[in-house]
């Protein structure tokens, strides 16, 4: 009896080792593995795929895309990827140069740029981001890499990434394709929500949105984000040029609001400000990205969200709660 006791005890220590070790084995072991650059696409993605795949998201939530430096481990993990999605357009130019170094064989999609092949041109939108050095020549027109900001758009990315989603994971195709129809009809709702409720007032020629600077919106009280105007402001300390130009503008274009961005430095907001008389915003805008997962703008919804209110209230309009 005594020896069954010890063959019954060591049998029981194999047994919760072998759940211990299974226990500690990945999850996601055996899963599609999905590389996806931004934190708004690897939101959109998250979403839609849910846990059907292996999800590594490179730049966190609250990171600026355009000067994320990649690591050894994102190159590892891109270059073992089943599906890389990233934004295009040079949004992410040190991570692009990555993944289009990496082997021929991952499936490699600028979401972005198949889901908006016509985006909108911005005049000043120098995103070579040269870390302190001045450009050398004149800011050139560039497409802008913040489709997101449509909410149109965004569903077109909703799309792209449920094609890509379903080539390589064919048997939850059938379940991508709802979520992808259900969080359409809650983006479509979420899209008239945001848009202005009054007549809009007659178009006026103004710059277009620039990461990393405040938003200096010329909009009615119930301005939409879908199209805010942008002022020009680097994160680094601005020339003396580059700071009477931005107030010549705030000026001329009569704003009454100035917005900083939540990855802009306050430096420049405040000459502004100073020098025209323009109120800095109670609350900053999200554009490069989202925000960290405990604040407002911790999901590409809430996102819009945040950024709607935060014009309407510092313009003085009201609005309605959205719901979903």
């Amino acid at each position: 009896m005594k020896s069954l006791v010890v063959l019954s005890s060591l049998s029981l220590v194999g047994l919760l080792s072998a759940c211990g070790l299974r226990s500690a084995m990945s999850p996601t072991k055996g899963l599609p593995q999905v590389v996806v650059t931004n934190s708004v696409l690897c939101d959109l993605t998250q979403q839609i795929a849910q846990d059907s795949v292996a999800l590594a998201c490179l730049i966190s939530a609250g990171t600026d895309p355009h000067l994320y430096a990649p690591t050894p481990n994102d190159r590892k993990r891109l270059e073992t990827a089943n599906l890389i999605l990233y934004g295009g357009y040079n949004l992410e130019p040190e991570l692009e140069k990555l993944i289009k170094a990496s082997p021929q064989k991952i499936t490699k999609v600028a979401i972005s740029e198949v889901a908006v092949p016509k985006p909108l041109i911005a005049e000043d939108h120098d995103h070579h981001h040269d870390h302190g050095k001045e450009p050398k020549a004149a800011s050139k027109a560039e497409p802008d890499p913040h489709v997101w900001h449509n909410v149109q758009n965004a569903i077109n990315m909703l799309n792209a990434i449920n094609d890509n989603l379903a080539q390589i994971n064919p048997s939850e195709a059938e379940t991508y394709k709802t979520r992808t129809a259900n969080l359409t009809q809650q983006f479509t709702s979420l899209d008239s929500w945001s848009r202005p409720k009054s007549p809009p007032s007659p178009p006026q020629p103004h710059p277009r949105h620039h990461p990393r600077r405040p938003s200096a919106t010329t909009a009615k009280p119930t301005a939409s984000l879908s199209n805010p105007s942008k002022a020009s402001a680097p994160k680094k300390k601005p020339t003396a040029a580059r700071t009477k130009a931005v107030i010549d503008l705030v000026r001329s274009k009569k704003v009454p609001a100035i917005f900083p961005e939540t990855s802009v430095s306050p430096l420049l907001i405040q000459t502004i400000a100073r020098e025209t008389q323009a109120k800095i915003a109670r609350e900053p805008l999200y554009t490069d990205g989202l925000s960290t997962i405990d604040s407002s703008g911790g999901t590409y919804q809430r996102m819009i969200v945040s950024n709607t209110r935060a014009i309407v209230d510092n313009l003085g309009g009201q609005y309605k709660r959205w719901r979903p």
